[in-house]
């Protein structure tokens, strides 16, 4: 699933620069008297109904914004195998592959996802994070992570 956060302007969130504000905010939620707000411009993307390739699924990979509508996505661990009775995955293997997601391009209805290309080819991490590096270029730092099993 995606998911395009609303721009900060033009927003329903409640006001909380002044100190009633913030009181109303954190009142007592059964109190009556309470206006919820809620967020609005959210935009869902599933993978029903669209033929795109999705990255393979896995977890404790990092994610890191490179640009107001690009993310980088790498490594992690993935299944390797699943039983086909259960369809549960029975053997992980820790994944080296770096993707891009354009969130813009699922906006428009196209294929958000693309396999960037690594030379050299880093071994793969789970566990780590990243940072992006001040100006143009999108690169990252990524910092620890582990290459062995849990």
């Amino acid at each position: 699933t995606l998911i395009k956060l609303p721009a900060m302007t033009d927003t329903h969130r409640p006001d909380l620069s002044s100190l009633v504000g913030l009181s109303t905010y954190l009142a007592d939620p059964t109190d009556t008297a309470r206006v919820s707000y809620l967020r609005k411009d959210w935009f869902q993307v599933t993978q029903q109904n669209i033929l795109w390739n999705w990255l393979p699924e896995r977890f404790g990979h990092t994610v890191q914004e490179v640009s107001s509508t690009r993310v980088l996505i790498y490594g992690g661990m993935g299944c390797l195998r699943r039983d086909n009775a259960t369809d549960l995955c029975t053997e992980l293997v820790r994944l080296d592959d770096l993707w891009e997601l354009d969130t813009l391009l699922a906006i428009l209805g196209n294929n958000p996802f693309k396999e960037m290309d690594l030379s050299p080819r880093l071994k793969g991490l789970s566990g780590q994070t990243s940072v992006a590096l001040d100006g143009a270029t999108h690169q990252i730092y990524v910092l620890g992570g582990s290459k062995s099993s849990f």
